[in-house]
């Protein structure tokens, strides 16, 4: 017994688009992900000048969208991580 269910091509077109944007939603990143260069001055309590040094000279990743620079908050944790420097464990005690 084969049942079919006939449905409405404009029904079709209408979820597919729903369907379309609700993955570009899921798909973006974060607003919190990306940082401009003021708020990555601020979170490290940096100048500009040498947030542009770091991306320069490939310490920092970066991406462009037409004239803004962003930097994933990620990306910045990655390299602080990196140049951590211990204490040493006669001042801890």
């Amino acid at each position: 017994m084969n049942e079919h269910i006939i449905i409405d091509n404009d029904i079709v077109s209408q979820l597919i688009s729903k369907i379309d944007k609700l993955l570009l939603i899921n798909n973006k990143p974060k607003k919190e992900d990306l940082m401009r260069i003021d708020e990555v001055c601020e979170m490290l309590n940096i100048n500009e000048r040498t947030v542009h040094n770091l991306k320069k000279s490939r310490i920092l990743g970066y991406t462009t969208l037409g004239k803004s620079v962003y930097i994933k908050r990620s990306e910045i944790m990655k390299v602080l991580e990196k140049n951590y420097i211990p204490p040493l464990k006669s001042l801890i005690q």
